[in-house]
């Protein structure tokens, strides 16, 4: 992903996700910088068609909505999908497919022993094909996490 796709990226979340799970230009912005290697866009037809957002985290601690991790607070222990979406008109192609894969790589290659998500809008079903759990963790954190991304938020891990 460049600099130059986050219009691109903006306009699928706008179509992917109710607003309030919406991240602004800078969040993206700041998520591009902090970690180029893990951000994405899948393009089909010269078009983008989706796009991916990810970068290692702290198991205990995933980043809130629309903030950049600060690399010096963190104590990465594992990889954090951050945000999958794929346009309207690309759904079904096997993109998001694609992008899991992908993320599952980048955390096996930066020797992370799991990845984690925290899946969103119905789509444990889709992550679980990827061989994403619900995370066992604390019910605290399950609140917290459900507080910003809303009530069916659900906080996922897979081992690599």
């Amino acid at each position: 992903m460049q600099v130059s796709d986050l219009d691109a990226a903006l306009d699928i979340q706008a179509d992917a996700y109710e607003l309030f799970l919406h991240t602004d230009r800078a969040a993206y912005e700041g998520l591009l910088q902090f970690y180029p290697q893990g951000c994405w866009v899948a393009v089909v037809d010269q078009k983008i068609a989706g796009y991916m957002m990810s970068h290692p985290s702290c198991y205990t601690a995933p980043p809130a909505l629309g903030k950049t991790p600060d690399e010096q607070s963190i104590q990465p222990d594992c990889y954090f999908i951050n945000d999958v979406a794929v346009g309207n008109s690309f759904r079904g192609i096997g993109v998001a497919s694609g992008f899991a894969k992908q993320a599952i790589q980048l955390a096996i290659a930066g020797q992370y022993s799991r990845v984690t998500l925290i899946a969103v809008q119905d789509s444990q079903i889709f992550w679980g094909r990827f061989g994403f759990e619900v995370a066992d963790i604390p019910s605290e954190l399950q609140t917290k996490i459900r507080q910003v991304y809303g009530q069916d938020a659900c906080y996922m891990v897979r081992e690599t």
